[in-house]
C-alpha cells in the first residue's frame, strides 16, 4: 500500500512520523502505516483477525478504541 496518504497528511500538518500512530482494521493499514514510518494498532473488532493484525507487523491490538490513549507504544 502507498503511504502517501498518510506521509502527506503529517507533512501538511508538521507532526513527524515518529510522532504518529495509525489506526486500522486491516493488515493493509497496519503495512500503510509502517511503510509511512509511524507506529501502528490494530483494532480487533474491524474486517480482519487478531492474528492477521499481529502478522502485519500492528505494534499493538486492542478491543475498544477507548483504550487508544492509554496505550504505551
Amino acid at each position: 500500500p502507498d503511504p502517501w496518504p498518510v506521509t502527506h497528511t503529517l507533512s501538511r500538518l508538521g507532526i513527524p512520523a515518529s510522532d504518529a500512530v495509525v489506526v486500522g482494521d486491516m493488515p493493509f493499514d497496519i503495512k500503510m502505516g509502517m511503510d509511512a514510518g509511524c507506529r501502528t494498532v490494530g483494532v480487533s473488532y474491524g474486517n480482519s483477525t487478531v492474528s492477521n493484525l499481529i502478522e502485519a507487523g500492528a505494534n499493538r491490538v486492542i478491543n475498544s478504541i477507548s483504550l487508544l490513549p492509554d496505550l504505551e507504544l
